[in-house]
């Protein structure tokens, strides 16, 4: 929902092709308009190809509004992670005039070319409009997970990202081998005046754990 109460669905479809398909309401979800395509996708594998990878990555829509008194009041951010490159990476498209078109898709990950970037999730600072995108991402050595943080100050133009997690941690760790199952359990939540509290399935404790993160760093 944004600041003037529209309100959001979206999802993903899978046959006859992926897309990317919202609705909107303007009347508080009592009546939905028409689909409209965000953009189509290339899912990411149900098992990224990285060899000794066994646990599953299924591909969500993401969706967050600027409840801000800003510039970019009622702006509309959705997220997914795409293989369009050739390796999983995380999208973004954009919206200003309420669910109606769509901004070219870009990656926010800054990561480097062939590394796997997956399971976004957002939230939009309702008080100054901060942008914050949390993933995984194996770029540090290819195999390790670790967990990002993307942040934008300028309405999605740029991003800055940041690794969380303190220790890269093995996927595996805990199984009698490659394990089916992370845990799909990752998300974001913004805390005004700019900061947020993420959370994450971790293996560094030598078995799968969920953790949570808080960072009160306003950026500028």
């Amino acid at each position: 929902m944004d600041l003037i109460g529209s309100v959001y669905g979206a999802w993903i479809t899978t046959n006859p092709e992926f897309r990317f398909v919202i609705r909107t309401s303007l009347d508080g979800g009592t009546t939905f308009g028409a689909p409209v395509l965000v953009s189509t996708i290339v899912p990411v594998p149900i098992v990224l190809p990285v060899p000794g990878y066994a646990f599953r990555v299924l591909t969500f829509a993401n969706i967050s509004t600027d409840r801000s008194v800003g510039p970019f009041t009622n702006r509309v951010y959705t997220i997914w992670q795409d293989f369009r490159q050739g390796y999983s990476d995380v999208f973004m498209s954009i919206s200003n005039d309420r669910g109606m078109t769509w901004s070219t898709p870009v990656s926010i990950t800054g990561a480097p070319a062939g590394s796997q970037n997956f399971f976004p999730a957002i939230d939009v600072d309702p008080l100054t409009g901060v942008v914050n995108v949390i993933y995984y991402s194996n770029q540090v050595n290819g195999f390790l997970l670790d967990v990002y943080v993307a942040r934008s100050i300028n309405g999605g133009q740029t991003f800055t990202n940041t690794r969380i997690t303190n220790v890269s941690f093995d996927p595996n760790a805990g199984g009698t081998g490659p394990v089916t199952l992370i845990g799909d359990y990752i998300d974001i939540t913004s805390v005004p005046p700019g900061g947020y509290i993420g959370v994450w399935t971790d293996t560094s404790p030598g078995t799968q754990t969920i953790f949570a993160g808080y960072s009160d760093v306003v950026i500028t």
